[in-house]
Protein backbone atom coordinates (compact mmCIF):
# COMPACT_ATOMS: atom_id res chain seq x y z
CA UNK A 1 0.00 0.00 0.00
CA UNK A 2 2.71 2.19 0.80
CA UNK A 3 4.78 1.20 -2.40
CA UNK A 4 1.32 2.71 -4.36
CA UNK A 5 0.88 5.44 -2.43
CA UNK A 6 4.12 6.54 -3.36
CA UNK A 7 4.32 5.88 -6.83
CA UNK A 8 0.94 7.74 -6.82
CA UNK A 9 2.58 11.14 -5.37
CA UNK A 10 5.37 10.81 -7.65
CA UNK A 11 3.48 10.60 -10.34
CA UNK A 12 1.72 13.67 -9.94
CA UNK A 13 4.18 15.99 -9.01
CA UNK A 14 5.99 14.67 -12.16
CA UNK A 15 3.46 15.57 -14.55
CA UNK A 16 2.55 18.36 -12.23
CA UNK A 17 6.26 19.98 -12.54
CA UNK A 18 5.20 20.23 -16.64
CA UNK A 19 1.76 22.23 -16.44
CA UNK A 20 1.06 25.36 -16.22
CA UNK A 21 0.30 26.79 -12.77
CA UNK A 22 -3.00 28.57 -10.95
CA UNK A 23 -2.37 32.32 -10.09
CA UNK A 24 -4.69 34.10 -7.74
CA UNK A 25 -5.84 37.43 -9.06
CA UNK A 26 -7.83 39.91 -7.70
CA UNK A 27 -11.19 41.29 -9.97
CA UNK A 28 -11.05 44.60 -9.38
CA UNK A 29 -12.40 46.23 -6.80
CA UNK A 30 -14.97 43.54 -5.76
CA UNK A 31 -13.09 42.09 -2.75
CA UNK A 32 -13.03 38.69 -5.04
CA UNK A 33 -10.24 36.95 -6.86
CA UNK A 34 -10.09 34.04 -9.43
CA UNK A 35 -7.28 31.67 -10.70
CA UNK A 36 -6.05 31.49 -13.38
CA UNK A 37 -3.22 30.05 -16.10
CA UNK A 38 -2.59 33.36 -17.45
CA UNK A 39 -2.90 37.24 -16.56
CA UNK A 40 -6.09 38.34 -17.19
CA UNK A 41 -4.94 42.02 -16.85
CA UNK A 42 -7.28 44.49 -16.05
CA UNK A 43 -11.15 43.69 -15.06
CA UNK A 44 -13.87 45.70 -16.99
CA UNK A 45 -16.95 46.52 -14.35
CA UNK A 46 -20.30 46.85 -16.44
CA UNK A 47 -23.69 46.12 -15.96
CA UNK A 48 -26.19 43.50 -16.78
CA UNK A 49 -30.01 43.65 -17.97
CA UNK A 50 -31.14 42.49 -14.40
CA UNK A 51 -28.69 45.59 -12.78
CA UNK A 52 -26.02 42.96 -11.33
CA UNK A 53 -22.49 44.28 -11.59
CA UNK A 54 -20.30 41.63 -14.07
CA UNK A 55 -17.06 41.38 -14.35
CA UNK A 56 -15.13 40.74 -17.95
CA UNK A 57 -11.61 40.34 -18.92
CA UNK A 58 -9.30 38.51 -21.80
CA UNK A 59 -6.22 35.79 -20.83
CA UNK A 60 -4.35 35.71 -23.73
CA UNK A 61 -1.60 33.09 -24.03
CA UNK A 62 0.95 32.17 -26.18
CA UNK A 63 -1.57 33.50 -29.19
CA UNK A 64 -4.84 32.00 -27.82
CA UNK A 65 -7.71 33.59 -25.50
Amino acid sequence: MKRILLVLLFQCYFINSFCQSLKKYEIGNSGCSAYFFCDPGTFAQSYSDDSSRVYTAECNAEGTA
